[in-house]
C-alpha cells in the first residue's frame, strides 16, 4: 500500500542521513475548565459548558459539551507535541438523561444511544496557521464523560499539559496546482514553494491527501528529499487521483528534518467533479493557490487527530446543536 511505503520511506531516510533530533523548548500550562449547566426540557436534559461547544461528531452517542483552549505562537516556533500531566477537580453525578447525535432525522427509523462511557478521548490537539504568520495551539478537551448504560457522569476541571516546540526557519510559502477543478481519474499537479532563511539542511517532503468530509486519509505520495535547503526553492509532484470519487480534498504538506520534527505544515484544497459538472473555464490549466487554512495535525494520548477547518466546524456545530438532538427514554 502506498501509505506503507511512506512511512517506510521515513524510516530509510532516518538510517540514511541520521541526525539529532532539534532540541524542543517546554512550557507547562494550566487550563480551567468552567461547571457545566443543565437545562431541562421535555424530560431530556441539555448539557453545555460556558464559552464550550457540543460534540456532534459520531451519531448515536450522547449530545455532551467539550472545551477549547487555543495558544498563539509567533512565527518560526512550531509545537511538536502536547502531553496532559495531570487533571483533576472530578465531580461525578448521575440521573441525566441526554439527547442521542442524530445526523439525518428519520421518525420511522430512531437511532438508539450506543452504550458505554463516551467520549473515550480525553484531548485533542492541532495547529493551524494564523494571518500574521505564526500559528494557534488548539486543544480540545472533554471533561464530560457520560455513561449510557448507568447515567453516570464523571467531569474534571482542572487540566495541566506539557507543551513542546522548535524554533524553525524552514516554511512553505505557497502551494499550488494546475487547475481549480479536476475530472475524476485526472493527474493532479502540485508545486510546492520553500524557503530556507537559515543555513542549508536536509528537508524531508510528505505529501498526504484526505477526504474533506470524512477527514480519512485515502492516499500518500512517495516521500521527497531536498538536499541543503538554502533560500529560496520548489518542489514538483503529481498526484494520480486514480479511483478517487468526484469530492472535496484536503492535500496536506508538511517538512520535517531527517529525525522526524515537523518544520513547518501547509493545507489545500482540491476539487474532482464528474467531467459534465466542471464549468469549461475552471478546466483549463492555470495556475491555482490553495484557499484552505493552514493546519498541522497532531494527538494526544497517542491519538492522531484529522480534523477539517475549525472555524466551519464550530460554527456549524452551534447551528446544529439543537436540531440533532433526539430525546432518549433511558
Amino acid at each position: 500500500m502506498r501509505l506503507s511505503l511512506v512511512m517506510a520511506g521515513i524510516l530509510l531516510l532516518g538510517m540514511f542521513n541520521a541526525v539529532p533530533a532539534q532540541a524542543a523548548d517546554s512550557a507547562v500550562i494550566t487550563v480551567n475548565i468552567p461547571d457545566y449547566r443543565v437545562t431541562t426540557e421535555g424530560g431530556t436534559d441539555y448539557v453545555d459548558l460556558p464559552g464550550g461547544e457540543a460534540l456532534l461528531d459520531e451519531e448515536g452517542r450522547p449530545l455532551v459539551p467539550y472545551f477549547i483552549h487555543t495558544i498563539d505562537y509567533p512565527e518560526g516556533q512550531r509545537v511538536q507535541e502536547v502531553v496532559l500531566k495531570e487533571r483533576s477537580g472530578l465531580k461525578t453525578a448521575t440521573g441525566l438523561k441526554l439527547p442521542v447525535v442524530v445526523h439525518r432525522p428519520d421518525p420511522e427509523v430512531p437511532v438508539a444511544m450506543k452504550p458505554g462511557w463516551y467520549p473515550a478521548e480525553i484531548f485533542q490537539w492541532r495547529v493551524w496557521d494564523n494571518p500574521d504568520g505564526g500559528t494557534a495551539l488548539v486543544i480540545a478537551i472533554y471533561p464530560f464523560c457520560y455513561n449510557a448504560d448507568t447515567t453516570e457522569v464523571e467531569f474534571y476541571q482542572k487540566y495541566l499539559f506539557e507543551v513542546k516546540s522548535v524554533t524553525t526557519t524552514v516554511k512553505i510559502s505557497n502551494i499550488v496546482t494546475d487547475k481549480e477543478i479536476y475530472a475524476l481519474h485526472d493527474r493532479i499537479t502540485i508545486e510546492l514553494f520553500v524557503n530556507n532563511s537559515s543555513p542549508p539542511r536536509d528537508v524531508v517532503i510528505s505529501l498526504t491527501i484526505m477526504n474533506s468530509e470524512t477527514a480519512e486519509v485515502i492516499d500518500g505520495l512517495p516521500l521527497g528529499l531536498m538536499k541543503d535547503l538554502g533560500g529560496e526553492a520548489s518542489y514538483n509532484a503529481v498526484w494520480d487521483s486514480g479511483n478517487a470519487a468526484a469530492g472535496d480534498y484536503l492535500l496536506e504538506a508538511t517538512l520535517s528534518d531527517t529525525s522526524g520534527t515537523v518544520l513547518d505544515s501547509r493545507r489545500m484544497g482540491i476539487i474532482i467533479r464528474d467531467t459534465q459538472d466542471i464549468p469549461p473555464a475552471s478546466g483549463q490549466s492555470q495556475k491555482h493557490a490553495g484557499g484552505i487554512p493552514i493546519i498541522y495535525l497532531g494527538g494526544g494520548a497517542g491519538i492522531i487527530i484529522v480534523a477539517i477547518t475549525l472555524v466551519v466546524i464550530r460554527q456549524r456545530k452551534m447551528n446544529k446543536r439543537r436540531a440533532a438532538g433526539q430525546h432518549l427514554e433511558v
